[in-house]
């Protein structure tokens, strides 16, 4: 819709304004809503999120001020005379009839590219072997979607105490229990098209029981205690335009012990050149962005200051448009004559037609970058009854997690006045179970596991522990590391005595 300043533009002398139709790709990106994704493998929160969820809506990916310099350059360039009215949303534009014919197919054929630079995704997430149409989503190349369900189970984990002179109150604080089985996913396309690089986050979990805990003093309300069970899988992989991705559970321990996540990915190559004019859009959402970063994931409850669980060092591997122009810039020193400039945002560069060498250099390079990072293999996980196979990318940090998470009301501290005091809980939160992280590189498959068990804790009756009743743990944990060579099955972790925590074999081995 025209504003009421490009109206009379077009009115008043010296008006003579045509509109031309923006290309989608100068459209506002849709960000429709996602849960948070649990990268640090936690469920249960002992106090809820503050403030509302939001994230920022992705900008386009060509921003209109960047179109308008493009045509007004290439009309200058071919000794025509091209003139955008900046102070209008819409794309007006006066000049020569010759240099408005350009401008047009200039946008069509950029709105063409563009619409190739999308990812259809299906997924099919069922239990037990069960049946059900896939879910659908479309998003840009780089772009991520939630597949699945996210519930939130609000409860009391605590009191926040407050005393003054001769008086004191205690305040609820809710916690949240986070279930529901889900996936986030995150796609890219790479190799013009031809592939698409995908990670994800496969989620599955269930409240068990929420408990009841009475602290035993007149001072606080009941506590409660939520248990709830999980299975997450970090994952990454590579599949061909068309092609699909599986991640397969067995022996979970939930109530569906067996998952099964089929992942679909489509997309369209790199349109060929048609003539000189115009630019060659090239993709570079997969070099440009930095792919989502796990957390390290702890058993808590006293483990968690026991030992260390740091996470992989892994350095930035973004590599932003910019810099790949500014190589190509470089290669192109030696030419003499004048040269069409090169554009780019945050995702996109824009090649001029007119030097298909310039084209050529630019997807070899491309394709040079983006390897070493699509070498996929296959990790075949087994613990105890517990199967897991998941692909993998190198330099990819994945993941395995198999817990049970459950609060418990460990501490307590004291808010004094000059005539009061009352106490204050301090729960922790208690994670048992299995977890496993994985970094493939240079063909090698370094993986870290641990394994924590609690025995039924011990209670101290509120004349014993002074400020109320307490939880005592009792906890053990085992930890173990390897590296593993491709092809090599059922390498073990955690081999132990009868009495310890079971043993871990992973395998490692082509997709």
């Amino acid at each position: 819709m025209l504003t009421t300043v490009a109206w009379l533009a077009l009115l008043l002398p010296g008006g003579g304004w045509a509109p031309l139709g923006a290309p989608p790709l100068c459209a506002p990106e849709p960000a429709p809503p996602e849960p948070h994704r649990l990268l640090d493998g936690v469920h249960v929160l002992l106090r809820q999120r503050g403030g509302d969820a939001e994230r920022a809506a992705p900008a386009p990916r060509l921003p209109q001020p960047l179109l308008m310099q493009m045509l007004e350059e290439d009309a200058r360039a071919r000794g025509a005379t091209l003139e955008f009215f900046r102070s209008s949303p819409a794309l007006l534009a006066r000049g020569e009839d010759a240099a408005l014919a350009s401008a047009r197919a200039a946008i069509a054929d950029l709105a063409a590219q563009g619409a190739a630079l999308e990812v259809e995704l299906t997924c099919e997430l069922v239990a037990g072997g069960s049946k059900g149409a896939p879910a659908r989503a479309r998003v840009r190349s780089g772009g991520d979607a939630f597949f699945g369900a996210r519930k939130a189970q609000t409860f009391v984990s605590g009191f926040d105490v407050e005393v003054a002179a001769d008086s004191g109150v205690a305040q609820p604080v809710l916690g949240t229990a986070l279930t529901g089985p889900g996936v986030h996913v995150r796609a890219a396309r790479v190799a013009g098209g031809k592939r698409i690089w995908l990670q994800g986050l496969l989620d599955v979990s269930e409240l068990g029981t929420l408990a009841r805990f009475d602290p035993d003093t007149p001072d606080l309300g009941l506590l409660e205690q939520p248990t709830v069970n999980a299975v997450q899988v970090a994952f990454a992989g590579v599949v061909d335009s068309g092609g699909k991705l599986e991640v397969a559970i067995t022996g979970s321990g939930l109530a569906s012990g067996e998952w099964k996540l089929v992942l679909g990915a489509t997309t369209r190559p790199d349109a060929v050149p048609a003539g000189s004019a115009g630019w060659s859009v090239l993709d570079l959402a997969f070099l440009a962005n930095e792919p989502w970063t796990l957390a390290p994931a702890s058993p808590g409850g006293h483990l968690a200051r026991e030992a260390s669980f740091a996470g992989f060092a892994s350095a930035p591997v973004s590599l932003p448009p910019s810099a790949l122009a500014a190589q190509l810039e470089a290669a192109r020193g030696s030419e003499r004559g004048p040269r069409a400039p090169l554009y780019w945002t945050n995702e996109l560069l824009f090649l001029p037609r007119a030097e298909p060498k310039l084209l050529d250099d630019a997807r070899a390079l491309v394709a040079t970058l983006e390897a070493p990072r699509l070498a996929a293999s296959r990790v075949e996980l087994a613990h105890e009854g517990l199967t897991v196979s998941f692909p993998v990318c190198e330099g990819l940090v994945a993941r395995v997690l198999a817990t049970r998470e459950r609060p418990y009301l460990t501490a307590y501290r004291s808010e004094l006045a000059p005539q009061t005091w009352m106490p204050a809980p301090e729960p922790e939160l208690v994670v048992d179970g299995l977890g496993v992280e994985l970094l493939p590189f240079g063909g090698v498959l370094a993986a870290r596991a641990w394994k924590a068990a609690s025995s039924a804790p011990e209670e101290v009756a509120r004349k014993d522990a002074q400020l109320g009743k307490l939880q005592l743990l009792r906890r053990e944990l085992w930890s173990d590391a390897a590296r593993i060579g491709r092809d090599e099955r059922g390498r073990t972790l955690l081999a132990a005595p009868p009495a310890g925590p079971g043993v871990v074999s992973i395998g490692f081995g082509e997709p």
